[in-house]
């Protein structure tokens, strides 16, 4: 049985690398220390600044049922959105105690404008409208937040 093993072939990179670990641990570092200047000497053309039109706008309204949150603060919310120019697509999500909604535009709209195009139709004016139209919702607790996708 040992001259069996004897006469198995080895691979000549894997028997020197485990017979060398520590210069194979060497190499590796090398490299590493190597890709990370690489990384860091690129240029900052190579990794442009993403600009999404995206706006997230979440309502908080603890304490009640994601039924109650979709018909009485997402549906007119979503109505009110619908009016602006631009937008690709709106999407919401209602869960127990809040709502999100994702405004998503065009690229020709930078973030910021798209940012002010969402908040101008919810203004307070609007939202009291708003609430009015959602059976007289109790504005304390109603916590409203807009944020835009950066990257």
């Amino acid at each position: 049985m040992s001259n069996n093993i004897e006469n198995q072939k080895e691979f000549g990179i894997t028997t020197w690398a485990v017979n060398n670990r520590k210069t194979v641990y060497l190499i590796s570092f090398i490299i590493f220390l190597a890709g990370l200047g690489a990384y860091t000497s690129m240029p900052n053309e190579s990794f442009p600044e993403l600009q999404i039109p995206e706006i997230y706008v979440g309502v908080a309204y603890p304490g009640n049922s994601p039924e109650i949150i979709a018909e009485k603060i997402t549906d007119p919310i979503e109505k009110e959105l619908h009016s602006i120019k631009n937008v690709d697509e709106i999407t919401s999500t209602s869960i127990d105690g809040y709502a999100s909604i994702r405004v998503k535009f065009d690229f020709v709209v930078t973030p910021k404008q798209a940012l002010q195009e969402v908040k101008t139709p919810l203004t307070r004016q609007d939202r009291k409208k708003i609430s009015r139209q959602t059976y007289r919702l109790n504005q304390t607790f109603l916590k409203w937040t807009f944020l835009k996708c950066q990257f």
